[in-house]
């Protein structure tokens, strides 16, 4: 599947499970880091692991802007 950005691809893999998906597979964000700024200019670099009930680990990275709005995309999440 092809994602537009890091947040639809978390939200795809947290959304319920519908008719004719395997709807017995959960996922959960198991661990989500701190912004990391990775040069001097302060792009920043963001992570989110997403684990399965049937084992799975996903892993999504971004950075710059787009690790800002994976941030703040996680955090709605566990707010849930």
């Amino acid at each position: 599947m092809k994602y537009d950005s890091s947040m639809h691809a978390l939200r795809e893999l947290l959304r319920p499970k519908i008719d004719g998906e395997d709807a017995s597979e959960s996922r959960v964000i198991t661990k989500s880091s701190t912004m990391i700024h990775t040069s001097r200019e302060g792009l920043g670099y963001y992570f989110v692991e997403v684990t399965g009930s049937n084992g799975r680990h996903y892993l999504i990275q971004a950075y710059g802007e787009e690790a800002k709005g994976l941030q703040k995309e996680v955090r709605s999440q566990e707010q849930d």
